[in-house]
């Protein structure tokens, strides 16, 4: 399947999730948000991790919260946490959801004095990129082996991992599955990332060329415009459904009103993708109307015609529906007698 084809048909799935009558919405939240590294929601009390602290008085960083941190980087400045003694159960929702943008120059993490039950897995660690010292548990209470294991540390002793090796520079590499176009870039001790070489890109790195930006670009754009009309095609929905509530001309001619508006911002063919038409919907207008004017003749509300108006010798407004050449239907609800 070529380049251009793939694309079109990426468009037309956008277009078809965008444009269903369903949304459905997830939101994920994460324990911790991502400006919470230092100082995390799950522990709140200054640091106490005597390596920490010694790491950072040796060369001169800032001790704020639980983290050492150097000023002097620009960004993720953070190069040291501890998260000794926090009450920490599980390891994949405190550590594995720190935002990776945060942590990537950390060099010590120290999670001692914890009572840890899950240790989580090797993602739990990626991202930390710069990670030299792991400090799990004292040697009386080992729980947590060290992510990679001899592959991505020189030295492991009860619950601690010091000297992180390169993953993809060890005994480990034969397992390593990166494809002949892409290279293996370590992530994070036990993490590996396969990394497109120069002129590949796409799934496994198996598309050779650029990247088509210019193409990626055009269907993001109009994935967008998809997504302005569908909002704006809800809203239309409601002011109809409002209209018809209040008003007594043909809802016919309420929708065809709206409808035109919106045709004169977009396409009529886009715009027919993303709104129902009119008999998928007048069956339930007609029910609004009906609940809020009862007394208004059905087979009024079923005219679909242009609407008129006149007023009568004693100042009352008439409606007039206009049959287009043929006689006047006129419709009217009064209590008191009419001189036209």
């Amino acid at each position: 399947m070529s380049l251009f084809l793939k694309c079109i048909f990426c468009l037309f799935f956008i277009e078809s999730i965008i444009c269903s009558n369903v949304f459905e919405e997830q939101i994920v939240l994460s324990n911790i948000v991502e400006d919470e590294v230092c100082r995390p929601s799950f522990c709140k009390t200054p640091s106490i991790s005597t390596t920490i602290k010694e790491f950072c008085d040796k060369n001169k960083f800032s001790l704020e919260y639980r983290c050492c941190v150097n000023k002097a980087l620009n960004g993720s400045n953070a190069v040291a946490i501890d998260y000794m003694g926090c009450n920490i159960q599980k390891l994949s929702n405190t550590i594995g959801a720190l935002n990776r943008e945060k942590i990537k120059n950390v060099q010590i993490l120290d999670v001692r004095n914890n009572t840890i039950e899950e240790c989580g897995n090797s993602e739990t660690y990626s991202g930390f990129v710069n990670l030299n010292e792991l400090y799990l548990s004292d040697y009386s209470d080992e729980v947590c082996s060290c992510p990679g294991g001899a592959y991505s540390w020189s030295n492991i002793s009860s619950g601690t991992c010091v000297g992180r090796k390169n993953i993809c520079q060890t005994d480990f590499s034969p397992f390593i599955n990166c494809t002949e176009t892409s290279r293996c870039v370590e992530n994070g001790p036990g993490n590996f990332l396969c990394e497109c070489k120069p002129n590949f890109h796409g799934y496994k790195c198996l598309e050779e060329g650029q990247f088509p930006t210019l193409m990626f670009s055009l269907i993001l754009s109009l994935s967008t415009i998809l997504l302005n009309i569908k909002t704006e095609a809800v809203q239309l929905v409601r002011s109809i459904t409002e209209r018809c509530s209040t008003e007594t001309i043909p809802i016919s001619q309420i929708y065809d009103q709206k409808i035109a508006r919106l045709c004169n911002k977009y396409d009529a063919s886009t715009i027919d993708s993303c709104i129902r038409p009119f008999a998928q919907i007048k069956t339930n207008l007609y029910k609004v109307r009906r609940k809020n004017f009862p007394d208004l003749p059905k087979s009024l509300e079923e005219i679909d015609l242009t609407i008129e108006y006149t007023q009568t010798k004693g100042g009352e407004r008439l409606p007039l529906f206009d049959t287009k050449g043929r006689e006047r239907v006129i419709g009217l609800a009064s209590n008191r007698g009419l001189e036209i």
